[in-house]
């Protein structure tokens, strides 16, 4: 490679171990693994166009080929700074790796309005008295705004957690959290203080939101934290620098620096989820665009495929992507850059031929296809599509313990698979009095958390329905991952509401955010009114389908549609401008758990209603009116082709006297 391509990387290496509160392990060992990446010869890239900081655990074997500085937040500002600065010209590549603990903060507004932000944690984080220094979430971005000023080719990866979320603080499993609670390790001795042009900057809410141009990576989703685990070596990494150091070591590229996400992005996003199917990658850009701080690209990245042997094909995406058997996809050379609407003459003309591949097997990450007709070759680039969704993938279903009764019973559903609790979306424990909890990812998770529902004894025989049913309760949270060709595209905030507005007041209110919550994003009080703002911060016309799986086991639609690019929209109830949505629990619960969920798709004429669901458990375990639901039907838990994104918030409902 040469010295001119050489000369235009910019990389900042940050990884902290050393927190006086909270200590973590893989931290510096995760920039250690990227650092190596960086220098080794498939990538180059010049020892001296490497900053690192770095604060290590005292006399802890690390790399020493590049000289670091403490990660505190004086550093971490400089170096940022600097990367806005002259140092950098256009056309270069900036690549930004943090690994580190994340944290939420209270934060004050002039009118003593308290809400939360999220913020990066440097290693002096609470070195000064009853002071938390933080990077905020909007400190953060508007360095990175600077740096994409000065060049379009930013990459940012973040090992670590951005929010609270639907915490798990403990550690389970030889995994431990990146999350310090700055609320109470250690506690501020007031919220921090923030101007009102910073209170209204919405597009600038989250670590690394909404600045153009910036490809972001996030090791979880915002209701999620990310964990670091010890691997066979004995080498303590983060989930997210692990995936990635693996999948592109394991690329035969020589040069490693035009490798795209796209061919990655799916192991690596198995990976993850096999060791923790609590943890979900996120990324906010473009697939096409490559690892190493790629330019930005409007190519339909597609689906990388290859000729094994014969009439065999092998497609890097699995059930994750909604490949699943019986798929039926077409296949494109390099061009043109973006995929036409779907079957029409100018899809049909770029297709290699008339003949579609159909999926034979996929596990969570790659598949296995054959062409339905004449075998063909591939050109270089080509790239897949989904045009024909197949079968359902099945829910991963633990029995905790393992009853041979049930097993049974669950054995003979074609939406069911039984697998180790390490690897299910969804359980069945059993307590002591003979009765099964339904939990998942978020209900039941950790002690206080209300489960979904619970199966008594006598209705033992309704297992399998119970479970199908939340087969299709989960159907709009299944495809909250699964959507992700405009990955980061929408944005969900509830705003606090009075009871009733008039249409002319609801239209110019400035109305706040509803609660944030500590372990969720948000928490309220029942009869609390509040009304849901969905923002498409994509340059897509979107129609948008709102959501709600609630803890009743109902899916909600609350509203649907159509949102222009870089606009939001405003859900009332039934559009009723004015009237808001009010949080309710179920009969005899003190708390309750619901999933909003909102679905974007550039088919405009794509009618999700069909995930609308009106049977509640209860009605299921208990066989009454509204329990069933036909599996024969022709719902299925892909999404379909096109293009689709999806984001979903938790909000966590308690009767007033449990605050």
């Amino acid at each position: 490679m040469s010295d001119q391509i050489q000369s235009n990387y910019h990389v900042l290496l940050i990884g902290i171990d050393a927190y006086s509160v909270k200590p973590l392990h893989g931290c510096v060992n995760d920039i250690d693994a990227i650092q190596r990446l960086l220098l080794g010869e498939r990538v180059a890239i010049p020892r001296d166009r490497i900053r690192r900081l770095a604060s290590p655990h005292p006399k802890s074997p690390h790399e020493t080929t590049v000289d670091s500085k403490p990660a505190t937040l004086a550093n971490m500002r400089t170096a940022l700074a600097e990367l806005g600065s002259e140092k950098v010209a256009k056309g270069d590549h900036v690549f930004i790796y943090y690994s580190g603990h994340g944290s939420r903060v209270h934060v004050r507004t002039p009118d003593k309005t308290i809400f939360h932000r999220e913020s990066l944690v440097p290693v002096d984080f609470n070195v000064l008295p009853n002071q938390c220094q933080l990077m905020l979430d909007f400190e953060l971005n508007q360095l990175l705004q600077a740096i994409t000023e000065r060049t379009s080719a930013v990459t940012v990866c973040l090992d670590c957690c951005n929010s609270a979320g639907a915490t798990r603080d403990v550690e389970r499993d030889g995994l431990v959290a990146r999350f310090i609670d700055s609320q109470s390790e250690p506690r501020l001795a007031e919220p921090l203080a923030v101007s009102p042009e910073i209170v209204r900057a919405e597009r600038l809410r989250g670590v690394a939101a909404g600045v153009e141009e910036c490809q972001v990576v996030a090791a979880c989703l915002n209701h999620e934290e990310a964990k670091e685990f010890t691997d066979a070596s004995g080498v303590r990494n983060g989930m997210l620098t692990h995936s990635l150091v693996t999948s592109l070591s394991a690329m035969p590229d020589n040069n490693l620096r035009s490798v795209p996400w796209a061919r990655i992005w799916q192991k690596m996003r198995a990976d993850v989820e096999t060791r923790n199917p609590w943890q979900h990658l996120w990324m906010a850009g473009n697939l096409a665009r490559n690892v190493i701080a790629g330019e930005p690209v409007a190519d339909d990245p597609g689906l990388s495929i290859e000729r094994t042997e014969g009439n065999s094909y092998r497609v890097y995406a699995g059930t994750l992507a909604s490949i699943t058997p019986g798929a039926m996809l077409a296949v494109y050379g390099d061009k043109p850059p973006k995929f036409p609407a779907l079957d029409s003459d100018d899809d049909r003309k770029a297709r290699l031929g008339d003949v579609l591949l159909k999926v034979t097997r996929a596990d969570r990450s790659t598949s296995f296809a054959e062409a339905d007709g004449a075998p063909f070759d591939l050109p270089p680039g080509a790239r897949g599509r989904l045009v024909r969704s197949g079968t359902p993938a099945r829910l991963r279903c633990a029995l905790v313990p393992q009853s041979n009764e049930l097993l049974t019973q669950l054995s003979s559903s074609p939406l069911l698979e039984i697998v180790d609790k390490s690897s299910s979306e969804v359980q069945l424990v059993r307590g002591a009095d003979g009765s099964w909890a339904l939990t998942d990812d978020v209900h039941g998770a950790k002690p206080g958390y209300p489960v979904l529902y619970t199966l008594r004894p006598e209705n033992i025989d309704r297992a399998k329905e119970v479970l199908e049913h939340y087969f299709y309760y989960a159907l709009p949270l299944r495809m909250a991952t699964l959507c992700s060709d405009l990955l980061g595209a929408l944005q969900v905030s509830l705003l606090a509401s009075p009871k009733n507005l008039t249409s002319e007041e609801a239209q110019a209110a400035e109305l706040p955010e509803a609660t944030r919550g500590r372990e969720f994003p948000y928490d309220l009080v029942a009869g609390d009114n509040f009304c849901i703002r969905v923002r498409n911060s994509s340059r897509e016309h979107l129609r948008v389908t709102l959501l709600n799986s609630a803890a009743s086991g109902r899916v909600q639609l609350l509203g649907d549609q159509e949102i222009d690019p870089n606009s939001f929209y405003v859900f009332w109830v039934q559009n009723n401008l004015g009237i808001p949505f009010s949080t309710t629990l179920p009969s005899g619960a003190t708390q309750s758990i619901d999933r909003i969920v909102a679905i974007g798709t550039t088919a405009l004429g794509r009618d999700l209603s069909y995930l609308r669901v009106d049977a509640r458990f209860a009605d299921v375990a208990n066989a009454t009116r509204g329990a069933g639901r036909d599996i024969e039907d022709n719902t299925t838990s892909s999404p379909p082709a096109e293009q689709w994104t999806a984001t979903q918030t938790i909000v966590r409902t308690v009767r007033a006297a449990a605050f």
